[in-house]
């Protein structure tokens, strides 16, 4: 299965459609984070807004990301960095993401008004953990540390 050709950020996000949270790295190694639209009756992504507070050449990953009525929230993730390093072997640059910090952060975005505001931040910072939404309640529970050790805390 191939990827999923990125959208250009001149577009505007079609109604009522499924949203969808990317990053990409460019040629020139500018990582980008954005959400982008996929509107199923035309088969079309288009670009709705970047990711705000994630500093120029890193990416948040392993992040989740749920829609509670018309909002979008993202929680948690990891903070990494592009860093340019020379493959000795193939005599070519690589880009390796170096673990920065993990996030406790909780980000909301209105769909209607195209803003974005902070949210109480999670108890416990976390990424590549479960996210379920009942009730418009936002639960999540296991996490993994930045040393790769797992650990099993609901919060």
């Amino acid at each position: 299965m191939g990827l999923l050709p990125f959208p250009s950020p001149s577009r505007a996000a079609p109604e009522n459609s499924t949203s969808f949270c990317s990053t990409a790295v460019t040629s020139d190694a500018t990582v980008t984070n954005w959400i982008a639209c996929y509107d199923p009756s035309n088969n079309n992504w288009s670009y709705v807004t970047s990711i705000p507070d994630v500093p120029e050449n890193h990416v948040l990953k392993d992040f989740a990301i749920v829609s509670v009525s018309n909002s979008l929230y993202i929680i948690g993730g990891r903070l990494c960095k592009k860093e340019r390093t020379q493959n000795a072997q193939y005599g070519r640059d690589e880009f390796l993401d170096r673990d920065i910090d993990v996030m406790s952060l909780v980000l909301r975005y209105d769909i209607n008004s195209n803003q974005w505001s902070k949210c109480a931040p999670l108890n416990v910072p976390r990424y590549n953990f479960a996210c379920v939404v009942e009730e418009n309640k936002i639960y999540v529970a296991g996490r993994w540390a930045i040393s790769g050790q797992g650990a099993n805390v609901l919060a």
